[in-house]
């Protein structure tokens, strides 16, 4: 499952490229990644044999191993020459729909095909003829493909491409710096030799015959006698021994299969029937044992130049062996940047590796799904966490808060009991600093010539008693008896009694005056005439003038001591017995703390 989501993500996968060779396999794995794929591991296995370790050769059982573990990954099979045909194709460019009519006459003439189904494919090639269009088609056998992934136990992989041998050899020269000319190729197998005329990058002539390693095996046993028996890596030695004993020996042979190839390539292509002899450079490709025999058997016989594979592939990744470059070319066919060669994978092979990368891609979007769940739990949790340490500092500074608070309730119970020892002390102060200025007022008074006061008191005095003493009994007062012991709600403030001289509407206006003047004080909240029935006999008659004597009431500002006081009180008690709202909302966070302890 990490190799699908690598896959999804990063593109970070491995491709698996098999070249199968009768009961032989050679695998290199690839790494693909953005930089392009990288060579990781490469592999022999002889599936008819035990294996050997001195040649690093492995038997059935490392190599069911070896699929079991890169079942994940992707897949290329190399099909060997005899079981494929490639040809080249040149039509008219004024006829698009000629190839597909072509395809299928060739395809019906094609010689032991038999009634099985057919995989062919084609690239556009580059054709010398302006005029004409130039491809390149290979053609197998479905059941062929479907044979190898049955032998080699591949039905579980995910098979992503499948080429020719010829094909993969193409791919690779294609990635390679721009080559010109027409040169040979000759692969040298096991089963046979392979003839791959180029012109430049791109094939154009491709044939096989069975003249290999097996033949001249072969004949080096028959002219030798037979093998003696040793340990494993004497008898491997033996092998190679007589293949090279064996190349002289077909040497013969095998180039006058080259030079039929070479004849009917200038035939087919050039149209040119005439028998020439090989002129064009040769690169050979061969296993490192036999290849001096088989160079040697190419310059003596054909007595042609021989280019090394260097010249025309320079080393595209690192550690890349000369007898894999068949597998770098599978892979970069597979990828197909700018490289185009024929793709014989069956529909029904294609089909499978579709499901399969379907199912990668679910399974991988599913450990997505569960890793992005993982991830949004993590971060709700540390949200969560990060709430909870706001939380807690927020409660810790209201409960600073409301100790700073009670400390300020007692700060407060503190200075209203120091303000209720002081308040008899400020009253009285106040009420003498009032009479004082009452009495520097009374000097300003304009009507100070026609009246005199009789009388300054403070209410609370001037009501204490209601009963007349001796010295105020006089009928000349203006004052009721019967009103004697009316009360009255008094106020901070004083009783001004005074008599006017004038008479009629001059005293009234001189009343007024007076009243208005005190009102006008800033030390004086209100100054109003005192109704008669409210007045108290505390004056002697001798002083006073009938019908003239008059009483004024002065208030002082309602904000006194006493209110001061009282709102004190107030505010105390309704400071002790607040509650805070957040905590009729939240749990009490030290009792649960205690409590989980």
């Amino acid at each position: 499952m990490i190799t699908g989501l690598k896959q999804v993500l990063w593109r970070n996968r491995h491709l698996i490229v098999m070249a199968p060779d009768s009961d032989a396999v050679h695998v290199v794995v690839f790494e693909e990644t953005f930089r392009g794929p990288l060579r990781r591991e490469s592999y022999r296995f002889n599936l008819d044999g035990d294996p050997d370790d001195t040649q690093s050769i492995g038997g059935p059982l490392e190599w069911e191993h070896f699929v079991r573990c890169h079942v994940d990954d992707s897949w290329i099979i190399i099909l060997p020459h005899q079981v494929t045909i490639s040809q080249w194709m040149d039509l008219d460019s004024s006829q698009p729909d000629q190839l597909e009519n072509r395809l299928e006459e060739q395809t019906r003439q094609l010689v032991g095909l038999g009634e099985s189904k057919i995989v062919v494919d084609y690239v556009e090639a580059p054709s010398p003829d302006p005029d004409r269009s130039a491809y390149w088609i290979t053609y197998c056998q479905e059941s062929e493909v479907h044979k190898i992934i049955q032998e080699f136990g591949l039905k579980n992989v995910a098979i992503c491409d499948v080429v020719a041998d010829a094909d993969a050899l193409a791919a690779g020269l294609q990635s390679s710096p721009e080559i010109s000319g027409e040169w040979l190729m000759l692969d040298v197998r096991d089963g046979g030799t392979s003839t791959i005329v180029f012109e430049g990058a791109h094939p154009r002539y491709c044939s096989f015959f069975p003249v290999g390693n097996e033949m001249a095996k072969e004949q080096g046993i028959r002219s030798a006698g037979p093998i003696r028996v040793g340990i494993r890596n004497e008898v491997k030695g033996l092998e190679w021994l007589r293949i090279r004993k064996g190349i002289p020996e077909i040497a013969s042979e095998w180039t006058r299969d080259i030079n039929r190839a070479w004849q009917e390539y200038r035939a087919s292509i050039l149209k040119d029937h005439q028998s020439s002899a090989l002129t064009c450079p040769v690169i050979l490709l061969a296993d490192s044992p036999v290849f001096p025999a088989w160079e040697t058997a190419v310059r003596e016989k054909l007595q042609v130049s021989l280019l090394k594979t260097e010249s025309i592939w320079p080393e595209p990744v690192a550690n890349l062996q000369p007898d894999e470059w068949r597998h770098w070319g599978a892979v970069l066919a597979t990828h197909r940047k700018k490289v185009e060669v024929p793709s014989l994978l069956p529909e029904s092979v294609k089909a499978a590796w579709n499901e399969k990368q379907i199912g990668i891609i679910w399974r991988s979007l599913a450990l997505l799904s569960c890793v992005f769940a993982m991830v949004v739990m993590l971060v709700a949790v540390f949200q969560k966490g990060m709430l909870w340490k706001m939380k807690t500092e927020l409660t810790e500074e209201v409960k600073d808060v409301e100790l700073r608070f009670d400390q300020s309730l007692v700060v407060l119970q503190r200075l209203k009991q120091e303000y209720r020892m002081l308040q008899p002390l400020i009253q009285v102060e106040q009420d003498t600093y009032t009479a004082i200025e009452i009495l520097g007022s009374m000097q300003h008074i304009r009507t100070n010539q026609n009246a005199w006061m009789v009388l300054l008191a403070d209410q609370h005095s001037y009501y204490a008693n209601d009963v007349l003493s001796s010295t105020n009994t006089t009928t000349s007062s203006d004052l009721e008896l019967s009103n004697r012991t009316n009360r009255v709600n008094m106020h901070r403030g004083f009783i001004l009694e005074l008599v006017l001289k004038s008479e009629g509407e001059a005293m009234r206006q001189e009343l007024a005056d007076v009243v208005t003047f005190l009102g006008d004080q800033d030390f004086l909240f209100n100054a109003d005439i005192l109704p008669a029935d409210t007045r108290r006999p505390l004056v002697d008659s001798k002083l006073l003038i009938q019908d003239r004597h008059f009483a004024v009431s002065m208030e002082m500002d309602t904000t006194d001591v006493i209110a001061i006081s009282d709102t004190l009180d107030s505010t105390a008690e309704k400071a002790a017995e607040y509650r805070p709202v957040w905590r009729s909302l939240q749990p009490n966070i030290s009792q649960s703390t205690s409590s989980n302890e």
